[in-house]
Order: C-alpha cells, then structure tokens, then sequence
C-alpha cells in the first residue's frame, strides 16, 4: 500500500491547547481512516511543521485522511499551509489536484 504525508506548518495554539495537543489531533484523525506510519514535528525554514506519514490505497483516500488532519488540528492550532504528498523514494511528492 502506498505511503503518503500530510504536511501541516502550524503557528499559534488556540486559548487552552498544549503543543502536545496538535500531535494528539493528528495521530487521532489518521488512525480513524488508515495506519499511522509515523508522526514528526519540525523546525523548517523558521517554522514549526508537522509531518504526518500513513498508508492510503490511492491518491484520492490520501486527500480525504489529509483533509480530516488539517480540519482536526485546526480545532487546537492555526494552521497557515497545508499540502498532501505522495512518499517515492523516501521524497515528498506533493498530490496534484485532481490526480
């Protein structure tokens, strides 16, 4: 089964939220859908990201479990860019929309 991440750069927790709170949110939508491969929080380019990596059965699924991880951590965090990637060779390849 293919691997895919959804990859979230998060700002500000909202009033009553922990940091740990935006890992909960995430591994907890992905694994109503699918498998949780794994879960990472990053500094890139001076910003916090969050990388959520899971298996899906095509590009499609892959869209939906991305959408309910961003809706989900949006209940806890601001959450200022999102994209859904495909994993080939190890590399994020962002989805095109539509494929």
């Amino acid at each position: 089964m293919p691997s895919y991440r959804s990859i979230l750069t998060v700002t500000v927790l909202k009033p009553g939220h922990a940091p740990e709170d935006v890992e909960s949110a995430a591994r907890n939508a992905v694994r109503r859908m699918t498998v949780l491969e794994s879960f990472q929080i990053g500094i890139v380019r001076g910003r916090p990201r969050v990388t959520v990596r899971f298996t899906s059965i095509d590009d499609a699924e892959a869209r939906e479990v991305h959408a309910i991880v961003v809706d989900e951590v949006r209940k806890v965090a601001q959450v200022e860019q999102v994209w859904p990637a495909r994993v080939r060779a190890g590399r994020s390849v962002p989805l095109e929309r539509g494929s």
